[in-house]
């Protein structure tokens, strides 16, 4: 049997995790990769070496995707909304689901820095 001071310990850090999840971890919006062709990258942010993208990589806010000149990518996000990547494209995901100061709307912000791509949603 535990003795008590670690029994106590350890029931408290269990409790804090779930009351005070990590803010990675917290409701965080995000997307994924759903398909590749040949090769796409994604920089994420505060990473100097990018990674390869792979079916079910995830995605979130300041995450960049650059696709080669032979490859394509697709990425997924949360409420269903498909963006394909065409080849030679570099997108940057600004921001996520973000709550606008205007109306009651949450915005996603993508950046087309080079190429084409083609998004698919509903209402």
């Amino acid at each position: 049997m535990l003795n008590r001071p670690l029994y106590f310990s350890i029931v408290t850090f269990i409790f804090m995790g779930i009351l005070f999840p990590t803010p990675s971890t917290a409701a965080q919006e995000f997307g994924h990769i759903s398909l590749v062709e040949e090769e796409a990258f994604i920089l994420q942010e505060g990473r100097e070496i990018p990674l390869k993208a792979i079916v079910n990589l995830p995605l979130i806010a300041g995450d960049t995707i650059a696709t080669s000149s032979a490859g394509r990518c697709e990425i997924q996000f949360d409420n269903g909304t498909i963006i394909r990547l065409d080849k030679n494209t570099t997108m940057g995901i600004r921001t996520i689901k973000a709550k606008t100061l205007t109306t009651r709307w949450k915005l996603s912000t993508m950046e087309l820095e080079a190429g084409r791509k083609n998004f698919l949603y509903e209402q």
